[in-house]
């Protein structure tokens, strides 16, 4: 579990080692499924507000955006090795909400760049 005071960074940072990756959503209100969102690559995760008016969003490269209010927990998971496969945020009015990456890789086994950020420069022929 991610302590409290870390959050704000914590999501930040997540959001830019991962952006790009495919992922799919779930989320529960009151016990009860409400979303299910197959591969959608990540653009950011963030904290915003202040306090308990706190909101962790996660958005999307196609501009969807899902909201977690009120954020109570905070949690990674992570495979044998140590990747990071899954983020979990538990809300105070019993919501789930739960980012499933599609793959997983250890930082030093991918090379720093997603496809979506590359710039690919293609040789002029005139």
């Amino acid at each position: 579990m991610v302590p409290a005071v870390e959050w704000r960074t914590f999501l930040e940072r997540f959001g830019r080692r991962h952006r790009a990756w495919l992922a799919t959503i779930h989320g529960v209100e009151q016990g009860v499924p409400v979303t299910r969102i197959p591969s959608l690559a990540l653009a950011a995760v963030t904290l915003d507000g202040r306090g308990p008016d706190d909101v962790v969003r996660l958005t999307f490269a196609n501009g969807v955006a899902l909201c977690a209010a009120r954020p109570r927990a905070v949690r990674v998971q992570r495979t044998e090795r140590g990747a990071e496969c899954a983020l979990e945020i538990e809300t105070a009015d019993d919501g789930f909400l739960r980012m499933a990456f599609r793959a997983t890789a250890l930082p030093e086994e991918v090379d720093g760049a997603a496809p979506a950020e590359v710039m690919v420069k293609r040789p002029v022929h005139h």
